[in-house]
């Protein structure tokens, strides 16, 4: 698992504060397109809206200043990292992301996202797995009117579909057969989206597969501040979540899974901004 601070600066650097990656099973689960040198390719490749993390009223962030590494915990089956990084335009961006060992050495994961600051929040994912229509629980898409982001890319930007206004508790899951990714929605967003990106990671991939995109879901508020909770779970034959329920006061943000086999894990994660997280946070399996 790889969280990205910053460090303030914007020399030779993509506008993907807190943007997360992913690995397990000898397998890239949540990508990062790296760096296509001087191509046309690269300016998707660099925009805030390519990566993992959180989009601002459709700009590319920029850090005011350091982040803050604010939670840390690696040892065990349960990791925590937490961070907070301030944006120009006084944004403030927060992650806190709980990881899980399941039993077959796959992970859960669980990401917490808080924003403040702007007036539309677009919380990005995508994920790396076998070629197969991204699979939305519940509501059919339809075709959405205007596109995102395309000012951020010199290639187009594709396919773009709306399910509206969501509440929580639905998932989405991406590729067939081994090696899926289940996204576990709990917070409500204004509007979703889903589109395909730009999926090359050289140059010379855009000639050699034009059609490589990702399958990407965005969960768009339109507010001043936002909570984004999702819970990923990496697979190949079925899922161990079956359920997932989250419940949050002023102090904390609880989730609890549900697992085959009558087992469950509740973890905790401090609310709001703190350092020293880590005392606070906790994970309870049964």
């Amino acid at each position: 698992l790889y969280l990205l601070g910053e460090d303030g600066h914007r020399g030779h650097r993509h506008a993907g504060a807190l943007t997360v990656q992913l690995y397990a099973g000898g397998r890239e689960i949540f990508p990062d397109l790296g760096y296509i040198c001087d191509h046309p390719g690269n300016q998707w490749v660099k925009a805030t809206a390519s990566h993992q993390t959180v989009t601002v009223d459709g700009g590319n962030s920029v850090p005011s200043s350091p982040g803050t590494l604010l939670g840390w915990h690696d040892s065990g089956s349960a990791r925590y990292i937490d961070m907070s990084v301030p944006l120009k335009g006084m944004i403030t961006v927060r992650r806190a992301l709980t990881l899980l060992r399941k039993a077959d050495g796959l992970p859960i994961l669980l990401d917490i996202f808080d924003v403040e600051g702007g007036s539309v929040h677009d919380y990005q994912t995508r994920a790396n797995a076998a070629p197969k229509p991204l699979d939305i629980e519940g509501r059919r898409l339809k075709r959405r009117k205007g596109s995102l982001y395309q000012e951020h890319s010199f290639y187009p930007l594709l396919d773009f579909r709306t399910g509206g206004k969501r509440d929580g508790g639905w998932t989405a899951t991406w590729g067939a057969g081994m090696g899926r990714v289940r996204a576990s929605i709990l917070t409500p967003c204004s509007e979703l989206v889903t589109y395909r990106s730009p999926g090359w990671r050289s140059q010379f991939e855009i000639a050699a597969d034009p059609g490589k995109y990702f399958d990407t879901i965005v969960l768009r508020n339109r507010k001043k501040r936002s909570r984004f909770v999702v819970v990923y779970e990496a697979f190949d034959r079925s899922p161990s979540i079956r359920d997932a329920t989250l419940e949050e006061d002023s102090k904390s943000v609880d989730v609890s899974l549900s697992l085959r086999g009558r087992k469950s894990i509740s973890v905790s994660t401090p609310a709001t901004i703190g350092e020293e997280s880590q005392e606070a946070w906790s994970v309870r399996r049964s």
